[in-house]
């Protein structure tokens, strides 16, 4: 068996494991999703040297504070589209963190 087979394999297994109903194809292209968003936001700090000032603080404040500012601007990113519940929960799905803590992110 090869890398591919077995990787596609422990997927199907999390898939089924935890009760998700979408096929692995399905989960690639969530994942890349979610990458592109990343790569997006980290753009969004370098063009606005924001990265310099995170850099002078120490690790868990620049980690919170990282976090906060991603919860803001993907919350405002996607308000566009009007389901503020269905962000909310993306966003805590992407920082593994409860909706109420991404809540409280935002509105700080």
């Amino acid at each position: 068996m090869n890398k591919q087979q077995n990787f596609i394999e422990l997927c199907e297994k999390y898939l089924q494991e935890h009760n998700i109903n979408m096929s692995v194809e399905e989960l690639f292209i969530h994942f890349q999703e979610i990458i592109n968003v990343h790569h997006d936001f980290e753009l969004y700090l370098r063009q606005n040297n924001i990265n310099q000032e995170l850099e002078q603080m120490k690790r868990t404040e620049r980690l919170k504070t990282k976090r906060e500012l991603f919860a803001k601007w993907y919350f405002l990113h996607k308000r566009n589209k009007g389901l503020t519940k269905q962000v909310l929960i993306e966003l805590s799905e992407m920082v593994f963190l409860s909706e109420r803590t991404v809540q409280g992110d935002i509105c700080k």
